[in-house]
Parts: C-alpha cells; sequence; structure tokens
C-alpha cells in the first residue's frame, strides 16, 4: 500500500489502511488518527504554501514568456486556501470538486491579466 504522506512528515504513525478505511462513509473515525492526520496535513499546506510564497515574490524574475506555467499555481492556492477553512481535514465535503472550477477559471484570467497570482 502506498501513502502520499511523506513520512518524514509524519511526527506520529498513520497507517495506509487507516486511511483507506476512513473514505468508508459509515467508518467511525479514531480522534487519535483523526488528529495525527491533521497535523500531517497542515504541516503538508504549509510547505506548499511556502513554496508558494517563494514562487510570488520571484515570478517577475522569470521571462514572461515563461510566465504561463506559473497559473497552474492558482488553483492550488485556491485549494490550499478551502483546506484551511475546513481545518486541514481532507476528507470535509466541502473539499470535493464542485462550481469551484468558475471560480478558478475567473482566478486564472484575473492573474494572466493582472500578471500576479
Amino acid at each position: 500500500k502506498e501513502m502520499s504522506i511523506p513520512s518524514d512528515v509524519l511526527t506520529k504513525p498513520i497507517t495506509a489502511d487507516y486511511l483507506l478505511a476512513r473514505q468508508d462513509p459509515d467508518y467511525q473515525p479514531n480522534d487519535t488518527n483523526e488528529k495525527n492526520l491533521r497535523e500531517a496535513v497542515q504541516h503538508m499546506a504549509y510547505l506548499a504554501a511556502k513554496h508558494l510564497s517563494r514562487a510570488t515574490e520571484t515570478q517577475f524574475d522569470v521571462p514572461k514568456s515563461g510566465r504561463p506555467v506559473l497559473l497552474a499555481a492558482v488553483p492550488v492556492v485556491h485549494y490550499l486556501m478551502r483546506l484551511k477553512e475546513a481545518e486541514y481535514n481532507i476528507f470535509d465535503p466541502r473539499l470535493q470538486p464542485d462550481e469551484s472550477k468558475l471560480v478558478i477559471m475567473a482566478m486564472l484570467g484575473r492573474a494572466w491579466l493582472t500578471g500576479r497570482f
């Protein structure tokens, strides 16, 4: 079984079996595992936001012809904001794909027009 959370991010163990079982709607969550998972997700989100912040700071060092590649960061920023609102619960239904595609398209357009993501 493979887990997407890097082992060095996990301060406390989370088994792949738990992650698979957690996806079952009838599963009764274990508070300890929930807390460990949220801490790991929060740490990963923090690292991602840190990298995105650095990219934002240095985006004007990228030649104008290469900047469209940075547009891929726009939906990531949007997802990280939603993840924070969900208190880093990756199973929160608010994180499921929905009408946010329209929001992401609007954000991409704004980033394209303003040159900032």
